[in-house]
């Protein structure tokens, strides 16, 4: 069966947004998304909606990232710093001061974080503190 573009873009149009349906459409015909893939993007769209939230594509995307939690614990300029965080963070979430320096300094282990198992752990120091001595546990 052959689809065409023009009856599947008004269907998804009258169900869809125009940005859910051109992400859908769009979905349908790149062989690296599933149908579940798509599903999952459509019930996605739902929830976020229920909740006054975007359902942009990039969102969704976004929201797919491995993410994982982490336990902080860390020097800096001697003081401590103990932090519980889903990381990375959405949206790069953050004050800057004091978080801005940290965050960054673990966007640079990054791989090494997401690698960790959880109950793992390693070393950590803040990127511009030589004295820093801190861990990093995974916890979720």
């Amino acid at each position: 069966m052959q689809l065409d573009d023009y009856k599947l873009t008004m269907m998804l149009q009258r169900l869809f947004s125009l940005h859910e349906a051109d992400a859908i459409a769009d979905m349908l015909y790149d062989e690296e998304y599933t149908a579940e893939d798509i599903t999952e993007y459509i019930d996605w769209c739902e929830k976020r909606f229920n909740l006054g939230l975007d359902t942009e594509f990039e969102s969704w995307l976004d929201d797919r990232k491995t993410r994982v939690h982490i336990e902080l614990l860390v020097t800096e300029c001697g003081c401590p710093i103990h932090e519980e965080l889903e990381f990375p963070k959405h949206d790069e979430d953050m004050e800057h001061g004091t978080e801005y320096e940290w965050y960054y300094s673990l966007k640079e282990v990054e791989k090494e974080i997401l690698d960790l198992p959880v109950g793992g752990s390693m070393n950590f120091k803040m990127r511009d503190d030589k004295d820093s001595h801190g861990v990093i546990i995974r916890t979720a």
